[in-house]
């Protein structure tokens, strides 16, 4: 394929703009054998299939014979001078223009996304400060308290009714000014604010199943903004009341749980568990700085297509938990247009990290074998409760597997980095 390549010039965000020409005779010989097939099942009016005469075919489809040649032609050329010029593309090229006139050469330009090309600064001895992990024992207690209250037992209410510091679970019915009825349910600890004054107000004093109706205004402020000064009806039935018993902080306590013989043992694995969650959070904290450093000391552009693919799966997944907690936008008094600007910087920064890794990953010689690769695998088998090799098999299947690959590489690059820096130890 004779293709005369004009002009390679580089553009911003990645961009490479190629510009090519198509010789007159390469299109013709294209269109001969375009013409050559179309003969063979070509059908027109007088004639039968495969026997309408050349000169006619050529005569009256000349015009889109000549623009499908153009189009076959461009993706084998562009193909053959990507190869020539090592272009390292993470993106379909596309054509932005193209100049065609009668019996002249066609010159077309083509665009096409490349891997940024950077060089890599100084990674070796990179700053970071680490902060001494220490669990002080109120946070033990803190998290002894919380056992306590996820032990807690119920009884039901019977012989009273509801005051502060009761468990109350009711159906509610509301009418709202200006919107549709809503139904639902609720559980709120009397007493404690969890719903508005009135609410409890109304709760207090009524036995259970009770019916109690209650009229009121939302604030102007409340968190969900379609409510937010509107009155309503709320129409109220007390499903249960309960007690909450809190067990002792003892020995039996410590049992209960299945694992420790006292309250001692007990206090020593919440220490330990303490101790590894705030090692891990002050890893990745340090990974972090580790990032930051990288990012600041490189400074390249990144391809557009890559931002923006990234940057929508970040905002798609923000509104996902949001929905998975019953929550929106709106609710939670949200701007959208600053979860997608934040969705994009979050993008640039994983994309940039992602490519400064790759490349020490690579000068370093650091790789993932597959005993290493199988060994986390088995472990995430094991977490799941899933059989191995079926779990193998769905990873296979879902294209998950050089994904793992590459999170224990990008592991073991930050394990070298944090490894080889200036680590300085901050009380």
């Amino acid at each position: 394929m004779d293709i005369k390549v004009l002009k390679v010039e580089d553009a911003p965000d990645c961009v490479k703009k190629i510009q090519i020409e198509i010789p007159v005779e390469e299109i013709q010989s294209r269109m001969t054998l375009i013409f050559d097939k179309m003969q063979k099942t070509a059908s027109l009016p007088g004639f039968r299939s495969g026997k309408v005469p050349r000169k006619m075919l050529e005569t009256r489809f000349s015009s889109d014979v000549h623009t499908q040649a153009i189009q076959e032609i461009l993706p084998e050329a562009f193909d053959k001078i990507s190869k020539e010029n090592k272009f390292n593309t993470v993106s379909d090229p596309y054509v932005t223009d193209i100049v065609n006139e009668p019996d002249k050469p066609v010159q077309v330009t083509i665009d096409v996304e490349v891997k940024p090309v950077f060089e890599l600064a100084d990674y070796q001895n990179i700053p970071v400060k680490k902060h001494e992990v220490t669990v002080l024992d109120e946070e033990v207690e803190r998290e002894l308290t919380r056992i306590q209250e996820n032990s807690a037992t119920f009884t039901a209410v019977t012989d009273r009714p509801a005051q502060d510091g009761d468990w109350i679970h009711y159906e509610f019915i509301e009418k709202l000014q200006g919107m549709k009825t809503e139904k639902g349910k609720n559980e709120i600890e009397l007493g404690k604010g969890q719903v508005l004054p009135e609410i409890e107000d109304a709760i207090k004093g009524q036995s259970a199943k009770a019916n109690v109706k209650v009229e009121f205004v939302y604030p102007t402020d409340f968190s969900n903004p379609k409510k937010a000064g509107k009155k309503s009806t709320l129409q109220i039935t007390l499903t249960d009341i309960k007690v909450k018993h809190i067990p002792a902080l003892d020995d039996e306590l410590a049992k209960d749980l299945g694992q420790f013989e006292n309250l001692g043992q007990l206090r020593e694995k919440i220490k330990t568990e303490l101790t590894s969650y705030k090692e891990s959070l002050e890893k990745e904290t340090m990974r972090n700085q580790v990032l930051d450093f990288l990012i600041e000391k490189n400074p390249f552009e990144l391809p557009a297509s890559m931002v923006h693919q990234g940057s929508e799966e970040i905002f798609y997944q923000t509104q996902m938990r949001m929905r998975m907690q019953g929550q929106s936008f709106e609710t939670m008094n949200v701007n959208p247009e600053q979860i997608a600007q934040k969705s994009i910087e979050t993008a640039k920064r994983s994309i940039k990290s992602a490519y400064i890794i790759d490349d020490i990953a690579t000068r370093e010689d650091i790789q993932v074998s597959d005993e290493e690769l199988d060994k986390a695998i088995s472990g995430m088998a094991a977490q799941y409760h899933a059989e191995l090799e079926q779990y193998k098999q769905y990873l296979a299947q879902n294209k998950k597997i050089d994904s793992i690959r590459n999170d224990l590489r990008y592991d073991k690059v930050m394990d070298f980095l944090i490894g080889k820096a200036q680590v300085e130890i901050v009380k």
